[in-house]
């Protein structure tokens, strides 16, 4: 594949037989990407990132060969000093970063998706101290994350579907995140892992949205995990059929929404005045159930006043 040199932008879509040559003439047409794009070139088996000097965004998606990211030096680093923007997506044959020491110090969003085989995250993870969003989904293979844990950097975290990844959520160390606000955790196919969440300590203080999705055997909030979350403020329950009530002892006093969705135990004790754990909850400023909105003790129907319900958000 011959490039122009001065070009920035490039999307690759279906081209089976895709390869980057390694001249050293061909390494110059590399030299001004900025964005680059692949997907659906099965013929990749990896990419080398020091061919991309500016590189700042890559995708790569459905590249069912692809094995992983390349480096060319001695050292054994993946060295993109330039890249910001990092998603790996349906890589079905990526079992690991070959080096495991990835050098990209401005990175900062770096999404993982249905990556089915992928067991190892970089090493030195915490050595990534521009990144500030990280996104694993549906990697059953992964088991941890790296020692040395995080980059206390990061602000936002997601995990969907990644059983055993949460089957060890002791060890994650969250708590020693300072910037995290923002944690999601979700699993249709995660069974018999998480039937009460969080434990205590799992968390930072720092959190102010915590969203639980899609936990089928979800049976209890634990209070001792949610009681020190002091900085909450958006709180989402949903698609946790199991999830039978709230915590005796309520949820976190600094909650200014909550939203408590397709639990079907849950919701008939949440109703206003008359269930059982409304008390738990009547103080909160914004509620949204399945049904109703509700906003300081006035109840709008919710497919009338979305445009109410969004510039909250």
């Amino acid at each position: 594949m011959r490039l122009n040199s001065c070009l920035k932008r490039l999307s690759v879509r279906a081209c089976p037989k895709l390869v980057f040559p390694l001249s050293e003439e061909m390494e110059n047409c590399y030299t001004s990407l900025g964005y680059l794009s692949l997907e659906t070139c099965d013929s990749l088996p990896s990419l080398p990132l020091e061919l991309f000097l500016k590189l700042q965004s890559l995708r790569i998606k459905d590249c069912r060969n692809f094995e992983t990211l390349l480096t060319l030096n001695r050292l054994g680093f993946q060295n993109s000093a330039s890249l910001e923007w990092l998603c790996l997506d349906g890589c079905s044959n990526m079992e690991s970063f070959s080096q495991q020491v990835l050098i990209a110090p401005n990175l900062k969003t770096f999404y993982l998706l249905n990556c089915k085989k992928l067991k190892l995250l970089p090493d030195r993870m915490h050595s990534l101290t521009s990144l500030q969003s990280l996104r694993i989904w549906n990697c059953p293979g992964l088991e941890s994350f790296p020692e040395g844990g995080l980059p206390s950097s990061l602000h936002s975290l997601e995990i969907r579907n990644c059983a055993k990844l949460v089957a060890q959520r002791r060890e994650w160390g969250l708590q020693r995140l300072p910037s995290l606000a923002y944690f999601l955790i979700s699993g249709e196919y995660v069974e018999d892992v998480l039937e009460s969440f969080p434990e205590e300590g799992l968390l930072p203080s720092t959190l102010i949205w915590l969203k639980i999705k899609d936990l089928p055997n979800l049976k209890s909030l634990n209070n001792r995990g949610l009681q020190h979350l002091g900085s909450l403020k958006n709180m989402m329950i949903a698609g946790c059929p199991q999830l039978q009530s709230l915590p005796e002892e309520g949820l976190p006093t600094s909650l200014f929404l909550l939203e408590i969705l397709e639990c079907p135990l849950l919701k008939p004790r949440c109703l206003r005045e008359e269930g059982q754990d409304w008390h738990k909850i009547a103080r909160i400023p914004l509620l949204h159930t399945d049904s109703e909105l509700s906003f300081d003790q006035c109840t709008l129907a919710p497919t009338q006043h979305y445009s109410l319900f969004y510039i909250i958000w």
